[in-house]
């Protein structure tokens, strides 16, 4: 019994360790998802080692860092909105200049449609249809002119039934049809939110970040140093 009780501890022992390796490998990948502010930091330790390990000049080391940290941000966040833009309305930045170019009062071609309209004039008679005129006198005559009336009313009121059942059916399927689809216009519109709103975060936070350090860069530049 020690022996199987000891095999069992290596065994948890030997899962535990692989458990353990496992979440360290997984360390890289977690870190990662902070990219918007590790990249501003590995250019800020590439800032500092063309300084003080390589000797640039640093007024023109933060300059240039300044000018290229900034237009990438702008680019950065001006992609992001394109993003946002087509996400929202399936276009781009650049197809909505294009189709603004082209409203151009001067260059805008009116196109002038002539619609000639047609009558058409369609008579229908009215159909009818006579079951004879009864003119009961005995018992029976009059027994058998209400057993026709009642059937004619039954025949009226079972027609009236299957047309309105046809119409309750008809109904229905179209307003499942459009709960299918307003669910499925909620569910798009659901989506797209979770996009914009969360989806270009990290994208928009790397390019302001790259702004800000740009502009500390600049501001380095122009007074410290």
């Amino acid at each position: 019994m020690p022996r199987i009780t000891t095999k069992y501890a290596l065994i948890e022992k030997n899962e535990e360790g692989n458990s353990l390796l496992d979440k360290i490998l997984e360390v890289p990948q977690w870190a990662w998802r902070s990219w918007p502010i590790i990249i501003p930091l590995a250019l800020f330790g590439i800032h500092l080692t063309l300084i003080f390990k390589f000797g640039f000049q640093t007024k023109n080391t933060n300059e240039t860092i300044s000018l290229i940290t900034s237009i990438f941000g702008g680019l950065i966040i001006l992609w992001s909105i394109d993003s946002t833009i087509g996400i929202i309305k399936g276009g781009s930045i650049s197809s909505m200049v294009i189709s603004y170019l082209k409203e151009l009062p001067i260059i805008r071609k009116d196109i002038k449609v002539k619609a000639t309209g047609q009558s058409m004039s369609c008579n229908t008679g009215d159909v009818g249809i006579g079951t004879g005129h009864l003119n009961p006198q005995t018992i029976e005559e009059k027994i058998k002119y209400l057993q026709i009336q009642i059937t004619s009313i039954k025949n009226d009121l079972e027609k009236q039934a299957k047309d309105l059942n046809e119409k309750i059916s008809t109904l229905s399927k179209e307003t499942n049809t459009r709960i299918r689809e307003i669910e499925l216009l909620l569910k798009n519109v659901e989506t797209k939110v979770e996009k914009v709103t969360f989806g270009n975060i990290k994208t928009q936070l790397l390019g302001v970040m790259l702004l800000i350090y740009g502009a500390i860069s600049g501001y380095l530049a122009q007074v410290i140093f």
